[in-house]
């Protein structure tokens, strides 16, 4: 009898998992409502991102809190395979309970520019694994790199994702970094907010204009850390939040992630930012990854977060009510 009620107890959580699931998916719809900062102001260093040039984006979001589609996005990232995503660490620690996060609480989106609107094209997919080097430091940020990958493939001709190409040499020692720097084409993607963390909805592309490692070596001191390389490029004060996460673009490869989200807003000079050096760490992605594409069962993922919820539930008030 015990086994049949416990049986009975799982059923209900895993129909009403569903259900929010779909309740979910009815209350994003296509067209989202008018956000205050639907258009950025001119003194914004940017320009809107045209899709061709970020098929790669991603969207990392937690999945609780996303009831109202765009509210739950946390990070940036760059599709780099089929299935998987690659974005820093940080991104997927939770610093409250000082341990990464459990799949079933990440979603991923991609194919769209403006963070609050679906339309058509747009992927929403969910996370059966996430790993991170056993070195990585929440606090210091060594190793912050981190791979999510998703539950299924992206479809090889999906009209506006397509995964980048991962680089495979450390940016410190590549001469593509000095002339990159000379065509000013570095390129940085991310969604963006002001100094009162209000977000803007599109997807911006800012431009780097100098490299500077004794601006962060002053900044940063010890943690400027031998995987990281520093950019600046102009705040203002409309906006001083970049994505933890965000891609670094050049010539059609990913070169780094950012790995500071602050911006000095009053500065007169351009801000010293840190990312992540992918080439330091693509040996590690690559043994991870595997061909890239998903060979893990979406039952696997399913039963995975149903796990995660019946933990959750019995760890709530709500468990009196499955009693």
């Amino acid at each position: 009898m015990h086994r049949t009620e416990s049986l009975q107890k799982l059923v209900k959580i895993f129909t009403l998992t569903f259900l929010c699931s779909e309740m979910h998916s009815s209350f994003t719809p296509s067209n989202a409502a008018e956000h205050p900062f639907d258009h950025y102001p001119s003194t914004i260093n940017g320009s809107e991102t045209a899709i061709e040039h970020a098929r790669h984006q991603a969207s990392i979001r937690l999945a609780m809190e996303d009831y109202i589609f765009g509210e739950g996005h946390i990070c940036g990232g760059a599709l780099i395979a089929p299935s998987i995503v690659l974005t820093v660490g940080q991104c997927v620690h939770n610093y409250q309970t000082q341990t990464t996060r459990h799949p079933a609480e990440l979603k991923i989106v991609m194919g769209t520019l403006n963070r609050y609107q679906r339309n058509a094209n747009t992927l929403v997919y969910g996370v059966t694994h996430v790993h991170q080097p056993k070195t990585f430091n929440a606090q210091t940020l060594r190793d912050n790199i981190a791979i999510i990958m998703l539950e299924r493939d992206v479809p090889h001709a999906h009209p506006t994702v397509k995964p980048i190409t991962l680089s495979l040499t450390k940016i410190r020692s590549a001469k593509m970094l000095g002339d990159a720097m000379k065509q000013g084409s570095f390129e940085v993607t991310s969604w963006l907010a002001t100094e009162e963390h209000i977000p803007y909805t599109q997807l911006m592309t800012l431009n780097a204009t100098q490299l500077s490692d004794q601006q962060c070596f002053e900044k940063y001191g010890a943690t400027y850390g031998p995987d990281m390389i520093c950019l600046g490029y102009q705040a203002t004060e409309a906006a001083c939040e970049q994505d933890n996460g965000a891609p670094l673009v050049c010539n059609n490869a990913l070169l780094a992630l950012a790995s500071n989200h602050n911006l000095d807003c009053t500065a007169s000079q351009s801000n010293a930012v840190t990312f992540v050096d992918v080439g330091h760490h693509a040996q590690w992605i690559l043994e991870k990854i595997g061909d890239g594409t998903n060979c893990n069962s979406s039952v696997w993922g399913t039963l995975a977060f149903l796990f995660f919820t019946v933990f959750t539930a019995r760890r709530t008030k709500w468990h009196k009510f499955w009693l």
